[in-house]
């Protein structure tokens, strides 16, 4: 498995990136994981982690290896316009390409239509415990398919209440946590941090 490559298909439709007020929930959102080390990069250069929001009919997304960034700017998000998750393919906007986990934060996003917040962030202890605790997708899929899409989406669809926590079976280390609220993500992340 190759982590940190884009396998999806993008189609762009301009350099239109967000405003900063648009982003202000996000920057505390992707600050604090990236403070604790979920959001980083590896020795090689390749990084991990990123953070979304629903916008009006859109979705913001963190731009692809922005991991290692200490602070991004209004540059290094990009806005999806439109998708088809079974096709793989995102209707961009932005200086920077979507995250490679673009597609799987749009199929938690359809499964859960309150939730206003995506992160995917990386820790083996989380991760460990949230596959010991069942808390997990069913497959063992890689990163940034269309299959591990659809895992995810099959798993939220399960759960009641509009947030979660849980570990993607075959993306070692990779979890996903979703809120309908910037302080109930945090919160519900640094609960399994401790």
């Amino acid at each position: 498995m190759i982590e940190g490559y884009i396998k999806y298909n993008t189609i762009c439709i301009g350099n239109e990136y967000p405003e900063a007020i648009q982003i202000v929930d996000l920057q505390v959102l992707r600050n604090d994981l990236k403070i604790n080390n979920l959001i980083g990069m590896l020795p090689d250069g390749t990084g991990y982690g990123n953070v979304s929001k629903k916008w009006d009919n859109k979705i913001i997304v963190t731009g692809s290896q922005t991991g290692g960034n200490a602070i991004l700017n209004c540059s290094d998000y990009s806005i999806i316009h439109d998708y088809d998750i079974l096709k793989n393919t995102l209707v961009y906007s932005g200086l920077r390409p979507p995250s490679s986990e673009t597609i799987t934060h749009i199929a938690i996003y359809e499964a859960k239509p309150n939730t206003k917040f995506v992160s995917h962030l990386h820790n083996n202890e989380i991760w460990n415990k949230l596959i010991i605790n069942g808390a997990k997708t069913n497959g063992l899929s890689e990163y940034g398919t269309v299959e591990i899409a659809l895992e995810a989406k099959e798993y939220v669809s399960g759960i009641t209440g509009n947030a979660g926590i849980f570990a993607l079976s075959g993306h070692k280390d990779g979890v996903i946590a979703y809120s309908d609220g910037l302080k109930s993500i945090i919160t519900l992340i640094h609960e399994h941090i401790k």
